[in-house]
């Protein structure tokens, strides 16, 4: 029996929330203290945090927010708000959360574009990565994965296939490029060996909310085949009056969308697709002209080679290795530097805000019992933040204040 998104979802977060410990073997190292980790769970007083933003996180939040609340016992940690990276940033820069999660950082130019009373300034906010993660292109398509050949072979797409299919030049499943990229799908008719893909038009979907995901994924496009896709990385929908897409309003809703229909094709965030077992993920051919599938070992290879990044460097596309999953990317957190000009009305809340986030963005200590938000994070078909990316994190937490006061120490 095929298990809903909404469904896998749910359970998994039930399950980390029961299992919140990892099995130390015996003989492990000694337990590494990390007092700012200690401390994470522990607040001056009963606290609530609101947050909203990209469902690029949705999975990781679900299954953190229950096991972190359950260690802080005056913490209230509200429903994630999933509504878009776009949403979560108008959110944050409203003051009507405590912190927004977005695929892709603010810049001065976000907040100038916007007439929010609230907004302030790109220095008035600490930006840190939260998730490593990868954009899948998911389908659904019952000719191929029926078909014994898609057990043998998988089934490959390029950078130039995706650009054209996003551009609308190319709009058949058997489309000669798809063919070529496919040279094992083939069948004897006559006598003569001809493609096998099917002779059937492509549903394209996209998302039709601002999106972190859809500018990862025309980041890659336009970075792998700028004179194809020849707009540059933008968070705006790609469906249009006349291009027929069909619109998803978050990585849920394109999923929902590729779930009920078939012959389609869409990107969304991997863990939608390692959770949601109707749909299948294609191989993409990468920089290094290898075709590869997506997973955290191949987004982990294409985060390797771009060991620093920061808000303003942080691209992680059409990364070079044979190994690298080449549309991967990060989310990150976005809060309020000063939070006595934020959401928060007391220190508890701010302690809370800046605590959650900074166990959100680190693995458990060296011979820990504990799961920590990276742990669950790794659960949900994430990739754990590399260490430097987890120090950067805390580097920036540690500039938050509440009445001139630092928070997290």
């Amino acid at each position: 029996m095929k298990k809903t998104l909404r469904g896998t979802l749910g359970s998994a977060a039930a399950a980390l929330g029961l299992a919140a410990s990892i099995v130390v073997p015996a003989g492990a190292a000694t337990v590494k203290v990390d007092p700012i980790l200690t401390n994470d769970t522990k607040i001056s007083a009963n606290a609530t945090v609101a947050s909203a933003g990209a469902t690029f996180d949705t999975p990781f939040f679900s299954a953190a927010f229950p096991v972190y609340s359950a260690r802080n016992s005056k913490a209230t940690v509200g429903a994630y708000g999933a509504g878009g990276s776009g949403a979560g940033q108008a959110a944050i820069m409203q003051n009507t959360v405590n912190f927004a999660a977005s695929d892709v950082p603010m810049t001065a130019a976000d907040i100038a574009a916007k007439s929010y009373a609230t907004k302030g300034t790109i220095d008035d906010y600490v930006q840190v990565p939260v998730a490593l993660g990868g954009v899948a292109i998911a389908f659904n398509n019952s000719a191929i994965s029926g078909d014994k050949l898609y057990k043998a072979n998988g089934f490959n797409v390029t950078s130039a296939i995706l650009a054209k299919i996003y551009t609308g030049a190319i709009t058949k499943w058997n489309d000669t490029a798809l063919c070529a990229a496919n040279p094992k799908w083939l069948k004897t008719v006559s006598k003569k060996k001809v493609c096998a893909l099917p002779d059937h038009a492509i549903v394209v979907n996209a998302r039709s909310d601002s999106s972190g995901t859809t500018y990862i994924f025309t980041d890659y496009l336009h970075a792998a085949q700028p004179s194809i896709f020849t707009a540059a990385a933008a968070k705006t929908t790609l469906v249009t009056s006349g291009n027929g897409f069909i619109g998803g309003n978050g990585n849920q809703g394109v999923a929902a969308n590729l779930e009920n229909t078939d012959y389609s094709i869409g990107y969304v965030e991997y863990s939608y697709v390692l959770l949601n077992r109707t749909l299948d993920a294609a191989n993409v051919v990468n920089a290094a002209g290898k075709s590869v599938a997506v997973s955290p070992t191949s987004i982990a290879a294409a985060a390797a080679t771009k060991p620093t990044i920061s808000a303003t460097n942080f691209s992680i596309v059409n990364a070079p290795g044979a190994t690298s999953y080449p549309i991967s990317g990060y989310s990150w957190v976005m809060l309020r530097k000063d939070q006595s000009n934020s959401k928060a009305t007391s220190l508890a809340e701010a302690e809370l805000t800046v605590k959650l986030v900074d166990w959100l963005t680190h693995s458990a200590p060296t011979g820990s019992t504990l799961t920590f938000g990276q742990e669950i994070a790794a659960a949900q078909g994430y990739v754990k933040l590399p260490a430097q990316a987890q120090t950067a994190a805390r580097n920036g937490l540690k500039t938050v204040t509440y009445s001139g006061a630092v928070v997290l120490k």
